[in-house]
């Protein structure tokens, strides 16, 4: 009998929501803790946290709720080489207007211990509200979920183009790290070559605390996870969500390292392919980096495509393919 091949396992992003629960639920006796819901233990914590509103913990649990309320989704790569080819890829977003994600919630699921360039890359969970719905979409319904009238809370000015919120567990059990991304900052941050480069423009943009470094694996890995966030989206934009199927890589659930009991989730597969040629042909060269060029003129917009945003067309450029582009078409 052949020995059986040993599950892979994938991080999963804890959830704040789900710790927030679990932590409260320690407090109470079991006849305490079958009577109150998850909803009522969430409206208690708020209430024992004056000033809470203002904290980042306020808005990790209003996007945590917005993640749950829109099918929980959570995306597996098929291989680590889908993930290398991310963070390879080459774009210039001249502009956020039209950017997405496959989700306007997800959680990005790496296998565990994926590196790249030495640096472990955590279950990331991303958030991207476009123009300035943030507060219509994912604070007012929490707000309304606490019995809270939205017009009694106030907010900082909240952004016209968009924001990228990304979220990763920091690994020696100290919380999460949380950055918000207002769209307009975004082309500035993806055009980063380096950490430095980074670190440059996340401190004039108050990102980042003055005592990181450019050398800190912290700060790398930040750097990491928004290139691979912002690459997914690109992706799924030019291939055209073809990428994408339902269900895990494997055929069997596999491993998942980091997921509470009962966590609901939809998952999703992220698969690594060669942008399409057509019916029928294949290409002699092969692709050393993913290039990809954002579609901006008018013209690119008709026909078919004059339902989309201007700018959230990407195609694959053939600068970026090795050997004869001349295509061999199959009998």
């Amino acid at each position: 009998m052949p020995p059986q091949l040993k599950k892979p396992t994938y991080d999963v992003y804890p959830l704040f929501w789900d710790r927030t629960i679990a932590s409260s639920r320690k407090g109470l006796s079991k006849s305490e803790s079958s009577k109150i819901t998850d909803t009522e233990l969430i409206r208690r914590y708020c209430r024992l946290n004056p000033g809470f509103t203002g904290e980042h913990g306020f808005y990790s649990l209003a996007e945590d709720r917005y993640f749950k309320s829109g099918g929980s989704q959570v995306i597996f790569p098929e291989s680590s080489v889908v993930l290398d080819n991310l963070l390879k890829a080459r774009y210039a977003m001249q502009s956020p207007e039209g950017f997405t994600l496959p989700f306007s919630s997800l959680v990005l699921s790496p296998m565990r211990g994926y590196r790249y360039q030495g640096v472990e890359i955590p279950s990331i969970f991303a958030t991207w509200v476009p123009s300035a719905q943030y507060r219509s979409e994912i604070l007012d319904p929490f707000l309304g979920e606490l019995g809270v009238a939205p017009s009694q809370v106030s907010y900082e000015d909240l952004p016209d183009q968009g924001m990228l919120i990304i979220c990763y567990a920091i690994r020696n059990g100290a919380g999460h790290r949380r950055t918000a991304i207002y769209g307009e900052d975004l082309p500035e941050l993806l055009a980063a070559k380096d950490s430095n480069a980074f670190v440059a423009s996340m401190r004039r943009l108050s990102l980042m605390h003055p005592d990181q470094t450019p050398d800190d694996d912290e700060v790398k890995r930040q750097f990491f996870c928004l290139r691979l966030i912002a690459a997914l989206g690109v992706y799924h934009l030019a291939t055209e969500g073809r990428r994408l199927r339902l269900g895990f890589p494997t055929t069997t659930q596999p491993r998942l390292d980091g997921r509470k009991p009962g966590q609901a989730m939809s998952p999703i597969t992220l698969t690594n392919a060669l942008p399409s040629f057509g019916e029928g042909v294949t290409p002699v060269g092969h692709f050393r980096t993913w290039y990809f060029r954002q579609l901006r003129d008018k013209m690119y917009y008709r026909g078919e495509y004059e339902h989309l945003p201007q700018g959230s067309r990407y195609t694959f450029v053939t600068e970026a393919l090795i050997g004869d582009l001349t295509a061999n078409t199959q009998a």
